[in-house]
Parts: structure tokens; C-alpha cells; sequence
């Protein structure tokens, strides 16, 4: 316990540090669990793909955001996410596949912490189901043309 609270610290004191800067990446170890924080503002590209086959899980520390779609890109490769309630993805919770907080860092600490021991593998299933049932293209087109009536 006292371990995980001493993570649990030093990953709040690098959110805020990196919500400030924007980008850059953290290593470090505690008691044998290797953890690993990359920030970065954009990726395109291989990079993009390259990233999220790296990561486990997903953050987006937001204010503000229409939509997220990061979020959604995250999800359908089996990605569990962490988004603050600045964004619209309350169904996060709802579909078992990620947290949902409020805009501080002290939520987002929290959330990565539970995230550190949760089963991520089965979340990442989770939300890529929702969003090949919800977003597929198949999908949308047949509520598109349900909705105008063809």
C-alpha cells in the first residue's frame, strides 16, 4: 500500500507536470513494476500506430473536446481509455471499458492507479465491441438512411 501511494503521487506530480508542457515521457520503477508515461500533443501516421500499439491504456486529460476521436480510435484497436468528463464519453463506464473523470489531477491520478491492476485485456475487448456495435460504418449508414427515411 504504501508502494502504490508513492506511485500513485509521483504519477499525479507528472500528469500536472505534463498537462503544463504538453508533451514528453517518464520512466521509472517502483518495487519492480516498470511504468512508462508518454504525453504527446499529436501523432500521425506510423507514429500514430506506433503508439497505440505501445500503450495500454489511453488518456485524454482534455478541458474541453467536442467528441474525442482519439477515444474511439483507442477503443476499436482494444485500447482501454481515461477521459475526463470535458469529453463525451460517459459510456466508457457504462460499457466497462474505461474511466470517466472530472477535469483534475487528482482524478486522472486516481484512474491511472486503478488502471495499473485492472484487467485491461478484457476492458480493451469490451470497448472495441461497443464501438464496432455503435460506430461501424455499416452501422452509422444504416441509422443514416433509417433517419431520412430510404
Amino acid at each position: 500500500a504504501k508502494e502504490v501511494n508513492r506511485l500513485s503521487r509521483l504519477i499525479e506530480s507528472k500528469i500536472c507536470e505534463l498537462m503544463e508542457n504538453g508533451e514528453g515521457e517518464y520512466s521509472f520503477s517502483i518495487e519492480g513494476l516498470d511504468v512508462e508515461l508518454k504525453i504527446a500533443d499529436r501523432a500521425f501516421g506510423a507514429e500514430r500506430e506506433e503508439f497505440f500499439r505501445w500503450c495500454d491504456v489511453l488518456v485524454l486529460p482534455t478541458r474541453s473536446e467536442n467528441f474525442g476521436l482519439v477515444v474511439a480510435e483507442a477503443l476499436v484497436r482494444s485500447r482501454p481509455v481515461v477521459v475526463t468528463r470535458a469529453a463525451p464519453w460517459e459510456g466508457v463506464v457504462e460499457h466497462r471499458c474505461g474511466w470517466w473523470t472530472d477535469v483534475s489531477s487528482a482524478a486522472l491520478r486516481e484512474a491511472i492507479t486503478e488502471a495499473i491492476t485492472a484487467p485491461l485485456a478484457e476492458m480493451g475487448k469490451r470497448g472495441r465491441e461497443w464501438m464496432l456495435a455503435e460506430y461501424d460504418p455499416k452501422v452509422l449508414s444504416a441509422k443514416l438512411l433509417e433517419a431520412v427515411g430510404t
